[in-house]
């Protein structure tokens, strides 16, 4: 359920980037400057709040695919007692340690991606006062306005 909410936002997330650029660009006459103002900031804030959803759904589907991985191949209750609590990139290491004999590399795009991942979940949780964030997998520029 969160992979899945996760990736529609991303989408819908693109396609308003994808409106909000086109009626910044495309000409308009005075007659029309009042509604393509009124779209562009509803594409703006459906672009926005799509961003926060897939970056904290993003976040929470990595969350509960490793705690089923590492319960179904560790036990609920040694998961429970010993890796719940680590943080996401520890576990992204540890599972695969533990359950596969060798952690991934930390060059790898894949952490260096969850780390992204991590930090604009933690700095939207956190309310870090950033003018701009960015979404870790695809390096797309989101501007987070407070409040949403």
């Amino acid at each position: 359920m969160y992979y899945k909410t996760a990736r529609e936002r991303a989408e819908c997330y693109h396609q308003r980037d994808a409106d909000y650029t086109a009626l910044e660009s495309g000409p308009v006459d005075d007659e029309q400057l009042s509604e393509n103002s009124r779209r562009m900031e509803e594409c703006y804030e459906d672009r926005e709040q799509s961003a926060v959803v897939a970056i904290t759904f993003s976040g929470m589907a990595l969350e509960g695919f490793f705690y089923d991985y590492g319960a179904e191949e560790l036990g609920d209750a040694f998961v429970q007692e010993h890796l719940d609590k680590l943080d996401l990139k520890s576990k992204f290491l540890i599972y695969q340690r533990l359950i596969c004999g060798k952690s991934p590399e930390k060059s790898t795009a894949a952490y260096q991606s969850l780390g992204r991942l991590v930090k604009l979940r933690n700095e939207l949780a956190l309310k870090a006062p950033l003018p701009q964030l960015w979404i870790a997998r695809c390096g797309i520029r989101i501007y987070v306005r407070r409040g949403l």
